[in-house]
């Protein structure tokens, strides 16, 4: 086999924006050898195969490519036909790539394909290989490892030697083959693609990065798509579709390199396969969308300087494993459970103990001023790509995985939930102790957003404020009587069909104080700039009460919707409110309880159902209504009460609640909170900021009240809301609720001030200012207002429409929302639905669900 190394020089012109520009801003350098191995050698990526490869049916590629921009800030990405890498041949590499080139590690980055018909890779899939081997087959893969590891060195010093200056252009195409293989049977596939109705989420994107020369011929293309690479399970290398659109890549544009990195593919498959038929039309796909970006005019010249970024963080493990557990399984049945318990058991017995995290990679690098790649390692599944393009701006984020470390299964927290394969039962292939903890995908995308936020040079000075702006937009109007009153709207954000954020809004119409009629729902798909017609919620209605007249009716009110990405389901909790015939029924208002419905991933709203607490404390009235939740990693939900035994003296307390998408079940209430003013606490909203749980509570002595806990149940002694200077906040009978930054905390409320001096309780206008976490208290300087009052609260207040019933929603990195529905009492009730549209000066790297 001819084992030269093929090197393609790069030389070409980058245009700037300016017409008769000459500089040129890149450099760039392409290489690729072949690494098919020459001796028959065992494959890696199946357990099935019996014997090793016997045949090939395309070249096996290492490539590389070297961007380096005018300041001469070097970034190199190295391609390689592989299942994967481990950790120990990685940094073998880079330290190797440093030593000659003086590359430092956070510019480079090394994709695999992940292709199932290539060798096995040193101690990649140990448990599932290696370990496994008879020795002689040991041996040949150690020579193998050696002999590639100088190869992919080599390429790189090649393709630094050849660079010169360079056009690069991005752009995004799309291909849709990849099938969500755990929501999808491979045998249904075929049906159901054409029925329209694959489940699940998948990434359909291909990312396009062009470089051309100055006469504009294609000199190299790097792709990517998330997708497993497991058309094929023979016994002759591959490099399955990807190698196929490569191939079809360099054919279609002669002197090209193209470059294949894999996505967030690990729950994604191409179905159907197992047919080289298969493998190469899924190639070609994949090619044809490529080429469909090349071709196009809606490339963007990439303008601006190379930022890299690398750091390896402490993945934590779930509970780790007993001495006397790997014992145990060192005898299974299972040989890949005594594979890996034997590395187990050696690496004790060697003196190492079983570390409690994992030294995870994640790069991130900022090419020019619009687009930015995040490589990160393992086998990570398809909610990574999503949540991460959504919060870092679409189509100019790309997400690759399979990356410098291919250590094992990545799932995201609704995965880990969920179990199966990808969610845990494939961590025994790779050698790993124990299954992942809850806390990864948290710990993964802040990281991801730190790095962004270094390499995009993003970050805020310190004393400035995280809110950039606040407007205000009319949603729904009805000032002029004309049409319905709205109130009560509140939104969250769900996952469309396309897995893109769609945000969802429960609000009910008002004839009179606390005269509530339907709950309805509505939807925008456009970040809140359209809405779809409210449409009721059959369940939310008035609904009989047994054992009472029949005109007495059981209404909802107070309803405040969120999804559970764990459960896969929407949660809209409120509570009862009695009505007789049209009126309120004042004399007959029995004990008042939660109610919820869910709305499954098919929209369907499910009936009425109670949340059950056998507590007399709660005798008189329990209730979240209004209230914000926090959904827990494992898909809990922490939540609160306000609650008495009668009308006076209500207490809050924090409560713990399991949620399975369908049934809300009471786990655990904390000790009460207490004020023995009026009708004591009420309307308790919850955060999470910084590892602890936030409360605020309105009460009837002019305050509101916060108070901190570290479980979300036992909270501290609460403190009356005041100024950092110590002054008081005079708040009025009325709700309080939290705008939560990743990077702080922030507090939406109504006070007095001399605007509103005879407006009731003082619900307008509507204020915002930054909570100091550590006094307790809201930074006075912070202050803003969110919503202005509306006409004279001191000659005319019963013509200003009162906003005390709000709501506060997490829309995306960069926006959050306040909506609330005007009514004026002495003018029909009338007004509008508002929307106050935040947006942060940084980006707000909390989950959007």
């Amino acid at each position: 086999m001819d084992r030269r190394l093929f090197v393609l020089a790069i030389p070409f012109l980058l245009f700037t924006a300016v017409a008769t520009g000459a500089d040129f801003a890149w450099k760039a350098g392409a290489a690729k050898v072949a690494i098919t191995p020459e001796q028959p050698m065992w494959m890696a990526g199946y357990a099935a195969r019996t014997r090793p490869a016997d045949g090939k049916l395309t070249e096996l590629w290492a490539k590389s490519l070297v961007l380096e921009d005018q300041q001469g800030n070097r970034g190199v990405v190295v391609t390689l036909d592989l299942v994967g890498i481990d950790r120990t041949l990685s940094q073998a590499i880079c330290d190797s790539l440093k030593e000659q080139y003086s590359l430092p590690r956070e510019q480079i980055v090394i994709c695999t394909s992940h292709t199932h018909s290539g060798p096995v890779v040193g101690q990649n899939l140990a448990p599932l290989h290696y370990r496994l081997l008879a020795e002689p087959q040991q041996r040949a893969v150690d020579a193998w490892v050696s002999t590639f590891q100088k190869q992919v060195v080599a390429l790189v010093g090649e393709a630094i030697g050849r660079l010169a200056p360079s056009e690069l252009r991005w752009g995004s195409g799309t291909a849709t083959f990849a099938v969500n293989r755990r929501d999808n049977s491979a045998a249904s596939v075929p049906q159901l693609r054409t029925e329209g109705k694959l489940q699940g989420f998948s990434d359909h994107d291909v990312p396009v990065l062009a470089v051309r020369d100055a006469d504009e011929n294609l000199i190299a293309v790097l792709f990517g798509y998330a997708c497993h690479a497991t058309t094929l399970s023979g016994f002759q290398w591959s490099g399955d579709y990807p190698g196929y659109a490569q191939i079809e890549l360099e054919k279609e544009h002669p002197g090209c390199v193209a470059l294949f990195f894999a996505g967030c593919g690990a729950d994604q498959n191409p179905l159907p396969r197992k047919t080289v038929q298969l493998a190469k039309h899924y190639g070609q796909r994949l090619a044809t969308a490529v080429d469909s970006v090349l071709m196009t005019s809606q490339m963007h010249p990439v303008q601006g300087t190379l930022r890299t970024t690398y750091a390896e963080i402490d993945l934590p493990f779930d509970t780790l494993p007993t001495r006397e557990e790997i014992e145990l399984n060192s005898k299974s049945a299972n040989r890949y459970e005594v594979a890996r318990a034997t590395m187990l058991r050696e690496q004790i017995e060697g003196g190492v103990p079983l570390s409690q995290t994992y030294p995870y990679p994640i790069s991130a690098w900022s090419i020019g001023d619009d687009l930015k790649w995040v490589a990160l390692g393992g086998e990570v599944v398809v909610d990574y790509a999503i949540r991460l393009k959504s919060e870092l701006a679409g189509t100019g984020t790309w997400v690759a995985g399979y990356a410098n470390d291919v250590m094992a299964y990545i799932p995201s927290r609704r995965v880990l939930r969920e179990g199966g394969y990808e969610g845990g039962g494939a961590m025994v292939y790779y050698g790993l102790p124990a299954a992942w903890a809850p806390a990864l995908e948290r710990d993964i995308v802040q990281e991801v957003h730190r790095q962004i936020d270094l390499a995009s040079d993003q970050r805020v000075i310190a004393d400035e404020t995280l809110i950039a702006s606040i407007s205000k937009e009319t949603l729904w109007r009805n000032r002029d009587g004309k049409s319905q009153t709205w109130f009560h709207p509140r939104a969250c954000m769900m996952p469309g069909v396309d897995g893109k954020p769609v945000a969802l809004m429960t609000l009910q119409q008002i004839g009179g104080s606390d005269y509530f009629g339907q709950v309805h729902w509505s939807t925008s798909s456009d970040l809140g700039q359209t809405w779809s017609d409210p449409k009721p919620i059959a369940a939310l209605g008035r609904a009989p009460v047994p054992g009472h007249d029949d005109d007495l009716k059981a209404a909802v009110c107070d309803v405040v919707p969120q999804y559970d990405p764990i459960a896969k389901s929407l949660l809209a909790m409120g509570h009862v409110v009695f009505y007789k015939g049209d009126y309120f029924a004042r004399k007959e208002q029995l004990s008042r309880y939660p109610v919820y419905v869910t709305r499954d991933q098919d929209g369907t709203w499910s009936e009425r159902k109670i949340l059950q607490w056998d507590d007399p404390r709660g005798s008189n009235i329990y209730s979240n209504g209004c209230g914000q939740r926090v959904v827990l990693p494992n898909g809990d939900v922490l939540l609160s009460f306000t609650f008495g035994p009668k009308e006076i003296n209500r207490m809050v307390s924090g409560v713990h609640a399991s949620f399975d998408g369908e049934r809300l079940k009471v786990k655990e209430v904390g000790p009460a909170l207490r004020n023995d003013k009026g009708r004591g606490l009420l309307e308790p909203s919850v955060t999470e900021f910084d590892g602890k749980f936030w409360i605020t509570m309105r009460a009837e002595d002019n305050r509101g009240y916060v108070s901190v806990s570290d479980d979300g149940l036992n909270y501290e002694a609460k403190q009356a809301w005041a100024w950092d200077d110590g002054t008081p906040i005079e708040m009025s009978t009325t709700q309080q609720h939290w705008l939560t930054h990743s990077d702080g905390l922030f507090l939406v409320y109504t006070r007095q001030d001399q605007s509103n001096e005879k407006v009731m309780r003082w619900r307008s206008p509507l204020w915002v200012a930054q909570v100091d976490t550590d006094k307790r208290c809201l930074i006075k300087s912070t202050e803003q207002l969110v919503l202005p009052l509306v006409g004279d609260g001191i000659d005319a207040p019963n013509k200003v429409a009162l906003m005390g019933n709000f709501h506060v929603t997490h829309a995306s990195p960069q926006e959050s929302w306040v909506t609330v529905g005007e009514w004026m009492p002495q003018d029909g009730y009338r007004g509008d639905v508002l929307l106050a549209r935040i947006r942060w000066s940084k980006p707000n790297r909390l989950p959007l669900w």
